[in-house]
């Protein structure tokens, strides 16, 4: 059953620790990146320019945090989205959050020619910018695949901890 009506306070818990984990994903591009090196740290770079402190908040795991904090916020917001869902429309909602974040990573492997067939396709504008820059100038790891895949795992063990389910 897809929509049974449940308790908006079973998503406080979840929808809470999504935006957390989100907002240390978005704290590793500032404190411990270039800003040049994302679109938000470009956009911060223009409004106030350079931030003088440089953090290693997240050690060995710096490279990383981004990708773990965005399939897992990003699976957990939609899960919170579709309450009182079966197991299996779940499921498909963390899987579809694990295929597009694989392929957005894989992606950075073919940058460049991905870059030239989104300029193709699509007229450009600032979305198809950005996906450009992304894949430009992103740089593939197997690491991050691995914080994908742990990122969506948690989420949706969350979502099966917390959330009322239609099971």
């Amino acid at each position: 059953m897809i929509g049974k009506i449940v308790n908006k306070n079973d998503r406080l818990i979840p929808a809470a620790l999504g935006g957390c984990v989100l907002l240390l994903g978005t704290a590793e591009y500032i404190f411990n990146r270039p800003l040049e090196s994302s679109h938000l740290g470009t956009v911060i770079k223009t409004f106030i320019g350079r931030i003088p402190l440089k953090l290693n908040m997240f050690g060995i795991f710096s490279g990383v945090v981004p990708d773990f904090a965005h399939a897992f916020s990003f699976s957990l917001f939609t899960l919170i989205l579709f309450p009182g869902t079966v197991r299996k429309i779940r499921v498909v909602i963390c899987l579809f959050w694990l295929f597009t974040d694989v392929i957005f990573e894989i992606g950075q492997l073919f940058g460049r020619q991905i870059s030239e067939v989104i300029y193709t396709i699509l007229p450009t504008n600032p979305v198809t910018n950005i996906l450009k820059d992304y894949f430009v100038n992103g740089k593939y790891d197997p690491m991050d695949i691995l914080a994908i895949g742990i990122g969506v795992g948690a989420a949706f063990l969350i979502g099966e901890i917390t959330l009322t389910r239609g099971d």
